[in-house]
């Protein structure tokens, strides 16, 4: 599918790189993808989290009226998976 845009939402700058490389092999031209800015310093993953419902917000704005994506990734070193998704769940209420 041909997105009109794809967000990054990530940790750091390794997780970027590999989003968006992964992308662009997917087939997603690079112009179409934009990674929110990332934290300047401290944990990546309460920023992703922080921000998290913000990026959902602009998303849903704009989903009735564009090919959109968002995409989220976060390091479960010291959660699960499915921890990670009910905080990302919560934040979104």
């Amino acid at each position: 599918m041909k997105y009109t845009q794809v967000v990054i939402l990530c940790e750091d700058l390794q997780q970027s790189v590999f989003a968006r490389t992964f992308l662009i092999e997917c087939g997603v031209e690079p112009n179409r993808i934009r990674v929110a800015p990332l934290p300047k310093q401290g944990a990546g993953e309460s920023f992703v989290k922080r921000e998290y419902p913000n990026e959902v917000k602009r998303f849903r704005q704009r989903a009735h009226r564009m090919h959109i994506g968002l995409i989220v990734m976060i390091d479960a070193d010291n959660r699960s998976v499915q921890d990670h998704f009910l905080e990302l769940d919560q934040a979104l209420r």
